[in-house]
């Protein structure tokens, strides 16, 4: 079974795609540009530009998870 994330910012994308039978992973990183040759005034089109895309393993994404909470601050609880 395929289980795909997608998050998209103001102009960046971030896709995590995990195929749990052959545990292969996916990670896909974006930036949107946009067209303005392409675009109306009722419907904006965004281009992907400097696409990123890494196959890691299982174990290797456990390690960038570790690595990122490492580097990331602890959220600050609000009073």
């Amino acid at each position: 079974m395929i289980k795909t994330i997608n998050l998209i910012l103001e102009d960046t994308g971030l896709s995590l795609e995990s195929d749990g039978d052959s545990g292969l992973v996916t990670i896909r990183l974006n930036n949107f540009v946009f067209d303005e040759e392409k675009s109306t005034e009722s419907n904006k089109f965004y281009n992907e530009k400097d696409v990123v895309e890494v196959y890691p393993s299982v174990d290797e994404v456990k390690q960038i998870i570790k690595a990122l909470q490492q580097v990331l601050p602890e959220e600050v609880e609000h009073e």
